[in-house]
């Protein structure tokens, strides 16, 4: 069965995010993930703050697609 794998990267929305859209329309199971990146060289490691609202958007986001029977897998690389 193939299913329609959806990275998330600074897009956190639910209601009108393009690729959960694109992904949802494909008529496929829907899997959806999010890679914190903290090892490749040049990223800037995030502030307190930015830590902050990134924890909570992603537990938004994983809050919202459990209404509809879909999980956020998180990833650190």
């Amino acid at each position: 069965m193939s299913v329609s794998l959806v990275w998330l990267r600074n897009d956190l929305r639910l209601c009108d995010n393009p690729a959960l859209v694109s992904a949802v329309q494909a008529g496929r199971p829907m899997v959806p993930v999010y890679l914190l990146d903290e090892e490749t060289p040049g990223i800037r490691p995030r502030g307190a703050a930015a830590r902050w609202w990134l924890h909570h958007s992603l537990r938004s986001l994983e809050d919202a697609l459990r209404a509809f029977d879909s999980r956020l897998i998180l990833r650190r690389g």
